[in-house]
């Protein structure tokens, strides 16, 4: 009887901590659970980041693409006034005062 008695202690006992082991289990899944969904926003996150950083290459692309079409086109312009400002010169050295 004592025997039984003991069993059934030890079978309560057991009982108990395989609960206090699921409530462990049941609080780590949740917390799992909670760093995943902070993964996916941090992830979610960082490609949009990425995205925002790639449209601004691409920005930074067009512009200078912009700035060089620019420099060459005034350097075509310098070169033009020069060849005006020559023939004017040649033009004003033909007057003698």
């Amino acid at each position: 009887m004592n025997e039984g008695r003991e069993q059934a202690e030890a079978s309560v006992a057991q009982a108990g901590e395989a609960g206090s082991a699921l409530d462990t289990i049941t609080q780590t899944v949740a917390n799992v659970g909670e760093m995943n969904s902070q993964i996916a926003g941090a992830a979610e996150e960082q490609s949009s980041v990425a995205e925002e950083v790639n449209r601004s290459i691409v920005s930074i692309n067009d512009l200078s693409a912009e700035t060089t079409t620019a420099a060459d086109q005034t350097s075509e312009a310098s070169a033009a006034l020069n060849e005006v400002a020559e023939r004017l010169q040649a033009l004003i050295s033909r007057f003698h005062v």
